[in-house]
């Protein structure tokens, strides 16, 4: 995010102390500001917030002279506003196909780079995928479909291409476009028969994506080297103005925050120290207390900690001045970075008072 956009944020942290250990997890967005359902659910599922970080990272750290750069970015827009299932094995998969296509994407920018060669390198990376999960069928599913799903979008970015270069050539290019469809159709039977040959056995998935895999590598080799003669490269800088565009658009998913696992490691050092239970209440202590904090760089208390938690109860008031004490108590958390002090200046600290202790 640009220093002139950068703005405070809150950075919400789950102090459970089940046994030695903060929860590791932090999605890329701030879970503070979350408010469609898919936010909501990615913050407080610990593996999709995981995976939703390692998603961003990947994204953020694709090459952006890579050929292919500006297809995934509206690849990855286009998932996120639409395209996503907030399950494990769909951010999984998308993470896989980041991969993949930051693998492709790298290996394809310059002149002199053609897809045969790098498709020798996409190889590379669909064993380490595999090597995952020790080669499962699960995986070796995921592996294959994010793979196939990088070399569709190479497919469609080299068709188009094609289609742009030789716009001229009116004669040509109703050929080419007739020839495009009966190919989509002629891939569509021959990996159908190939998998119905095995549809009762456990590899027909393995078949079918293969199948289709060496389909898409000949067009792409064929379509890659085409577009690649003559200078024809200079056609990719009219598409390039669209990406500094395009990545605006994707800021709301990652925002330079301190890791919540280092904030919370220094956080709850000090709080367990200074954690007194209160006296349980007839009504109980409510399962999480949310204490506000602002702090200074110093990373001392500037205002007495308010208690943010939502219809609080009598044993939520409770649990909330117990907390506030050891807040107060444990202050100042001098460890916590001053360079990175944007992002813990707020804090809403979530304590689960009954696993802290009565």
């Amino acid at each position: 995010m640009k220093d002139t956009n950068m703005r405070a944020f809150v950075t919400t942290i789950m102090l459970a102390f089940l046994t030695h250990a903060i929860p590791a997890w932090s999605a890329s967005f701030d879970c503070n500001k979350a408010s469609t359902d898919a936010e909501i659910a990615i913050c407080n599922d610990p593996e999709l917030s995981s995976l939703d970080e390692l998603i961003s990272d990947i994204f953020f750290n694709l090459d952006k002279d890579g050929r292919y750069y500006m297809k995934i970015v509206e690849s990855q827009r286009k998932w996120i506003k639409t395209g996503r299932s907030l399950t494990t094995y769909d951010f999984k998969m998308r993470a896989e196909f980041l991969e993949f296509s930051s693998v492709l994407n790298s290996c394809s920018k310059g002149e002199k780079s053609q897809f045969i060669t790098c498709n020798s390198e996409l190889k590379v990376q669909h064993s380490k995928c595999m090597e995952k999960e020790n080669h499962s069928t699960l995986i070796m599913n995921r592996c294959g479909s994010s793979l196939n799903e990088v070399l569709q979008l190479v497919e469609t970015f080299e068709t188009n291409l094609w289609r742009k270069i030789n716009s001229d050539d009116k004669e040509t290019l109703v050929l080419f476009n007739q020839a495009h469809e009966l190919w989509e159709e002629y891939v569509n039977a021959d990996c159908d028969w190939q998998y119905s040959e095995y549809r009762d056995g456990s590899i027909r998935g393995q078949i079918w994506r293969y199948c289709k895999q060496g389909h898409y590598e000949n067009r792409i080799r064929h379509l890659n080297g085409s577009n690649r003669f003559d200078g024809k490269n200079n056609f990719l800088e009219k598409s390039s103005v669209k990406i500094d565009r395009l990545e605006d658009d994707l800021t709301q998913v990652k925002t330079k925050t301190y890791k919540i696992n280092e904030v919370g490691n220094i956080i709850r050092n000090k709080l367990v120290l200074c954690w007194n239970p209160p006296v349980e209440h007839g009504d109980g202590l409510a399962n999480d207390i949310i204490l506000g904090l602002k702090l200074d760089i110093d990373g001392k208390l500037m205002e007495t900690p308010v208690n943010l938690t939502p219809n609080s109860g009598v044993g939520s008031l409770k649990a909330f001045e117990a907390a506030k004490r050891a807040a107060v108590r444990c202050s100042p958390y001098n460890d916590l970075d001053p360079e990175m002090y944007e992002s813990w200046k707020e804090l809403n600290l979530i304590f689960n008072s009954k696993i802290l202790g009565r």
